[in-house]
C-alpha cells in the first residue's frame, strides 16, 4: 500500500504550519496504471536518480517535485532536521489563522472597499 498526501501551507507566508487535506491510499500497481505509468521506464528514472544521490557529499536531503513546473530539486538540510525532541503542541485557538467566512449575501467578513465618485479635471497634475 502506498499512500500520497495533499497537504497546504495554512498561510502563504507562514512555512511552519501546515494543513492535511487528505491522505489517499493506493495499491502500486494501481496507481501506476491511473497516472499512465510506463512500468519498464520507471526503474530507469529510479536509477537516475541514485545514480545522482550517489554523487552528493554524505548528509541528509530532501526530494521536491514543484507541482507546475517539469523538475525535481534536491535540497542539502542540517543533519538534524526533522528530528523533533518537542511535543507539538497545537496553537491556541486564538493565534490561529483562520480563512475567511462569507456572509449570506456572498460577501466574505472583514473590510469592505468602497469606492469614491471622484471627477477629474482636465489639467495635467
Amino acid at each position: 500500500m502506498m499512500k500520497l498526501g495533499y497537504v497546504s501551507r495554512v498561510h502563504p507566508r507562514d512555512h511552519f504550519n501546515h494543513v492535511i487535506f487528505a491522505v489517499a491510499g493506493y495499491k502500486p500497481k494501481d496507481f501506476a496504471s491511473q497516472i499512465n505509468l510506463n512500468t519498464s521506464n520507471m526503474w530507469g528514472i529510479v536509477k537516475n536518480i541514485v545514480d545522482l544521490c550517489m554523487k552528493l557529499n554524505e548528509g541528509k536531503y530532501v526530494l521536491v517535485k514543484d507541482p507546475t513546473k517539469l523538475q525535481v530539486r534536491i535540497y542539502e538540510v542540517p543533519p538534524d532536521a526533522f528530528e523533533n525532541d518537542y511535543v507539538e503542541e497545537p496553537l491556541p485557538e486564538d493565534e490561529q489563522v483562520q480563512p475567511p467566512s462569507e456572509n449570506v449575501g456572498g460577501e466574505a467578513d472583514g473590510a469592505v472597499n468602497e469606492v469614491e465618485d471622484k471627477t477629474t479635471s482636465g489639467e495635467a497634475a
